[in-house]
């Protein structure tokens, strides 16, 4: 096994992101690999909605997707005395 390299999602990643997110659900919460058929699909648009307020990366080793770190970005209020800023 290769080192794995780590890079932000493009548009292209979200089947990647989706295999994955059904991978933990299988692995951590027992739900059965062909549950909820549906989910890629919906994984899509749920994407689709939050590009722009979110940031994700892609963990890949040989070329194959093995992680992923997914947040949302939440833009301050500005205020007269600070800079503009968020959180994640």
């Amino acid at each position: 096994m290769s080192d794995a390299e780590i890079r932000r999602t493009t548009a292209r990643d979200v089947q990647a992101m989706a295999m994955l997110r059904r991978a933990d659900a299988v692995e951590r919460r027992s739900v059965a690999p062909d549950a909820d058929p549906g989910f890629e699909a919906r994984f899509a648009e749920w994407a689709a909605v939050t590009d722009g307020r979110s940031v994700a990366w892609l963990a890949e080793s040989d070329d194959e997707p093995v992680g992923m770190l997914h947040m949302f970005v939440q833009p301050r209020m500005p205020m007269p005395d600070r800079d503009t800023a968020g959180w994640a």
